[in-house]
């Protein structure tokens, strides 16, 4: 069971390169001309929908060295996604298991269909802290497939926490 930690934080993921290998062989000179527009430079951003949404997790694994556990699938889980900054970032509050704490996930700018974020919360009344990560694809306006992975240490032993999850509307 998740106890609250007054410390949340956000991250932005940057991922990936669309710069050409510098070993490849350029393309035959064209007259200049204006650059046509991706398919996608005229059209608005994807954005979630503000308002209540449910959860769903898969079934997911928890590895501590030797020590491997399977999760079960759970849910579902009601909540909120709010929009800030013109759907360049999303907050997520009820969605994510027992975190009383809301999740702040910001646009990729490598995948603009993607939000990336970071919670960090205590685990149980030992004070074991770990760190999540969480990637969320918009599959729509009213559809997230997520995953999250965590990473924390107990008895000194190095832990992988990994789980993906559904995130659907739900007026």
């Amino acid at each position: 069971r998740a106890v609250g930690c007054p410390r949340t934080r956000a991250s932005l993921t940057v991922r990936g390169s669309n710069r050409l290998d510098e070993s490849s062989t350029p393309a035959p000179a064209e007259p200049a001309a204006t650059p046509s527009p991706t398919p996608r430079a005229n059209e608005p951003l994807q954005v979630p929908r503000e308002g209540r949404w449910r959860s769903k997790n898969r079934k997911g694994q928890v590895s501590c060295g030797r020590f491997q556990r399977t999760l079960d699938a759970s849910g579902p889980k009601r909540g909120t996604i709010t929009v800030r900054r013109g759907g360049d970032r999303i907050i997520l509050r009820g969605l994510a298991g027992d975190s009383p704490q809301p999740i702040r996930a910001d646009r990729d700018p490598d995948k603009s269909d993607r939000y990336v974020g970071t919670l960090r919360f205590e685990l149980g009344p030992d004070g074991i802290t770990a760190d999540f990560r969480f990637i969320l694809d918009l599959e729509s306006p009213e559809r997230i497939e997520g995953r999250m992975v965590g990473k924390a240490k107990v008895a000194g032993q190095p832990c992988t926490i990994r789980q993906s999850f559904v995130v659907t509307y739900a007026p």
